[in-house]
């Protein structure tokens, strides 16, 4: 998602979700991740992936722990088969560097031209380059707001933003309220 949503659980609350890293998602569907970006979509309808969730026995595990021993079984079941590319490998280290790189400085990082580094996250992240580096820049934001020891303009500059206004419509655009509001 390229922005912050709501999620209606209706009558049970057995919502289940599973983060995964950048580019994470990719090799367990096998189909370009820019087909979901911005939507929903029934497991069955899906590509055919190479992972298949443990549906199965779901509902009898009561207990969260349960369910997320059950899913973490059948992930590292196929993990160690499936390979990152090199570039997704760089992106995933993104997060922890002192400075983001521009899409350009990315690209020559990673010995590509912009259209290919262009096709590749749109592929296995499912958003351009340029997404991708503003919501690592969100998160590193919203890290950062952890810390009550900082003043949100301190926060806007450390996290890369030009101003704090800047800031205040980037959070909102991910999170769906303001920095101050989400603190």
């Amino acid at each position: 998602m390229t922005h912050a949503i709501e999620v209606q659980a209706g009558s049970q609350p057995n919502l289940f979700g599973i983060r995964f890293a950048s580019g994470g998602l990719f090799p367990l569907l096998g189909a370009p991740l820019s087909l979901l970006t911005d939507d929903s979509a029934e497991f069955a309808a899906l590509p055919a992936p190479v992972w298949c969730p443990p549906l199965s026995g779901w509902c009898e595990d009561r207990s969260f722990a349960a369910r997320c021993a059950r899913t973490d079984a059948s992930l590292l079941s196929v993990l160690p088969r499936l390979q990152l590319t090199s570039a997704m490998r760089l992106i995933q280290r993104l997060p922890f560097a002192p400075v983001l790189p521009t899409v350009t400085a990315l690209a020559d990082d990673m010995g590509m031209g912009l259209r290919t580094l262009q096709r590749h996250c749109m592929d296995q992240l499912g958003v351009s380059p340029r997404q991708h580096l503003r919501y690592l820049r969100f998160e590193r934001a919203r890290q950062l707001l952890l810390r009550r020891d900082h003043r949100c303009v301190d926060i806007a500059m450390v996290a890369g933003y030009s101003d704090q206004a800047h800031f205040v419509r980037e959070f909102r655009r991910f999170s769906g309220v303001t920095p101050g509001r989400w603190r």
